[in-house]
């Protein structure tokens, strides 16, 4: 199969050689995932309804979202404060526009939750993501990584064109105060092509039917050996930091 090359082009050289660089999604995947058991009674087997008993480790759509496309990490610790109800952010960074605020008149009616502070936030990363023609980006907040302290908005952007980093714009949680760790992900970069869609409807003719019935004749892993192709996300050899791609974030209720 075609590889198709996706770079990340550092807007300086010092940068390229000493931050943290985008990898696959798959090499960081969720603490709570990584945790939760493979089958509900921790051997193969089938539930109370005599249905097979796995867990969502064993459902592979679940782990194609995980891990698809690129992780591009926090390059800095972070050190979030709590100041008069207002949040303030200080980094090991020289530049000082590493985070910014959002207008708010731009967003006013978005439903952003309870939990978050109302002002916005952007991240400004070192990475300018560069794509063939006719392919796009969409950037997502890390999918599953509920855990992070942030919830980065999504957008999509044509990157076979446009020049510049991608600003990610966050929220971030109430209350929270400590260190968000470099090498958090702080979204989610999953690379695709431009396609002209057209809905089309129609009923059943039965070769959907047959074709599941057929496949089910299997007890476990039916979609994974009948239905999935494997997706594939890679760097060039040796163009990964040899850093651990663990992260934390320390943190305590202020």
């Amino acid at each position: 199969m075609k590889k198709i090359p996706i770079k990340f082009v550092a807007t300086n050289k010092q940068i390229l050689e000493i931050v943290e660089k985008p990898y696959p999604a798959s090499k960081v995947l969720p603490e709570w995932y990584k945790n939760m058991p493979i089958y509900t009674t921790g051997q193969k087997g089938v539930n109370q309804f005599g249905e097979p008993n796995g867990t969502v480790r064993k459902c592979m759509p679940f782990l194609d979202a995980i891990t698809a496309g690129y992780h591009i990490p926090l390059h800095s610790d972070i050190w979030v404060d709590n100041i008069n109800g207002e949040p303030t952010f200080k980094s090991t960074r020289v530049t000082s526009n590493f985070i910014s605020t959002h207008d708010i008149e731009q967003y006013y009616t978005y439903p952003f939750g309870s939990d978050y502070y109302p002002q916005a936030f952007k991240f400004t990363h070192e990475w300018v993501v560069e794509t063939p023609k006719g392919w796009s980006s969409m950037f997502i907040h890390p999918i599953y990584h509920d855990d992070l302290p942030f919830r980065s908005l999504t957008s999509i952007v044509d990157t076979d064109k446009f020049p510049a980093v991608v600003s990610i714009i966050f929220f971030l949680k109430k209350n929270f105060r400590g260190v968000i760790a470099k090498g958090s992900p702080i979204t989610q970069v999953i690379p695709f092509k431009r396609e002209k869609f057209v809905a089309e409807y129609k009923a059943d003719d039965g070769s959907y039917i047959n074709k599941w019935y057929k496949a089910a004749t299997s007890f476990f892993d039916v979609y994974k050996n009948n239905f999935r192709t494997p997706k594939e996300f890679s760097v060039e050899q040796n163009k990964i930091s040899k850093c651990p791609f663990a992260f934390m974030h320390k943190n305590k209720e202020s």
